[in-house]
């Protein structure tokens, strides 16, 4: 079996608004603690479910802002999953970072630690729409963070952009999209900006204190992005995600595949394909979690069972966010069922132009991927 590793950080040096993800803001960051309790975990959780190493193809940090961290924590954590799972010459090793607080000696150390591919969190080039998005850096740190990362040996970099902010023009995601793609990262992310209930954006949004775009303004700005990444020779591999030719990130393919996770660290995920899949959370407060993992070797607050209903509706939703679509043969191998009969619904969409028929199976059409939530609640409801 090979699998995936989300190592989650959870500290931060403030909270965005719009961020739903399990944030923590404090004075001292307790590293040392953190990374005892992620290096038990990872020993213990490894031999507990497996009796013999499996195969990682991809280890990824993300948060928060991992990068607050000592590159020595990823060294440590990096030889721990060495020595607990198999690892090859082509695992993909990633890490978040902020634009800010980055400079040319750290990042030759996160290099020296492993990390192979970074991820950086520009968000945006306009002063105006980082300043909407409660950002604290600037566009020239955006510049200068991608040229520190090249000057570090980084060959394998990540631009974060986000899309649907209130003010937001089509003139300045334009502009975005062009300086992005004109740094040449090898990879770009496009996420729509979403209102959360538990983010101040969420709680302003409900007060009526904050009003989003319409959805055809959101929708140009889809359509825009994809028209210009793909005109700048990225591959739109999946609804949000753009990659240079063979750049594609291993660790979303990986997962967007329905393949096995396994998540560490406070409020990570996980899922292992057995039966039909078992998933699993782990506790959200930090505290709790390093407690959880001194007590009993894993932090796990609930796990679930998937039924084959289940299973069958997350791969197809997976699969349709992918450029390549959803393979009729593999699902019907998988699940005992035909694609068609399980989701008798696929029809009705490809009548109305939603999902395109491929040799193997069906695809999000061209004029569905700006409205793919939608899309995909009908199909699977």
């Amino acid at each position: 079996m090979a699998l995936a590793i989300y190592v989650h950080v959870p500290y931060c040096p403030a909270k965005c608004p719009y961020c739903d993800f399990n944030v923590r803001v404090v004075r001292r960051i307790p590293e040392e603690e953190y990374v005892s309790a992620l290096l038990r975990e990872i020993r213990s959780v490894r031999h507990e479910f497996f009796d013999f190493p499996p195969e990682v193809v991809s280890v990824f940090f993300g948060g928060g802002t991992p990068s607050l961290f000592h590159p020595r924590s990823f060294g440590r954590l990096l030889d721990t999953i060495a020595r607990e799972f198999r690892t090859g010459p082509g695992i993909e090793v990633s890490l978040e970072t902020n634009p800010d607080g980055v400079d040319l000696g750290r990042l030759r150390d996160f290099r020296r630690a492993g990390i192979g591919r970074l991820s950086i969190g520009a968000q945006s080039f306009d002063e105006a729409t980082l300043r909407a998005l409660g950002r604290w850096h600037s566009p020239a740190e955006n510049v200068r963070a991608f040229g520190l990362a090249r000057a570090a040996g980084f060959e394998n970099v990540n631009l974060d952009l986000i899309f649907g902010v209130p003010g937001q023009s089509l003139a300045s995601w334009s502009e975005d999209l062009a300086t992005a793609s004109g740094l040449r990262p090898e990879h770009v992310s496009t996420y729509g900006l979403t209102y959360e209930p538990r983010t101040a954006f969420g709680r302003r949004r409900a007060k009526g204190e904050l009003v989003p775009l319409g959805e055809e303004e959101e929708r140009r700005l889809y359509d825009l992005a994809r028209e210009r990444l793909l005109h700048a020779g990225y591959v739109a591999y999946e609804l949000s995600n753009f990659a240079l030719p063979g750049r594609q990130c291993l660790h979303n393919r990986h997962v967007w595949g329905g393949g096995s996770y396994l998540g560490f660290g406070a409020g990570a995920h996980s899922y292992v394909r057995r039966a039909w899949g078992v998933r699993w959370e782990n506790v959200r407060p930090p505290a709790a979690y390093e407690r959880a993992v001194r007590e009993r070797g894993h932090a796990r607050a609930r796990t679930s069972v998937l039924r084959r209903e289940q299973a069958m509706i997350e791969r197809i939703l997976l699969g349709l966010r992918r450029e390549t679509g959803i393979d009729r043969t593999r699902f019907a191998r998988e699940f005992g069922w035909p694609l068609e009969l399980a989701f008798p619904r696929i029809r009705t969409l490809v009548a109305s132009g939603h999902l395109a028929p491929t040799p193997n199976g069906y695809r999000l059409a061209e004029r569905a991927k700006a409205v793919a939530d939608s899309v995909l609640e009908t199909l699977v409801a």
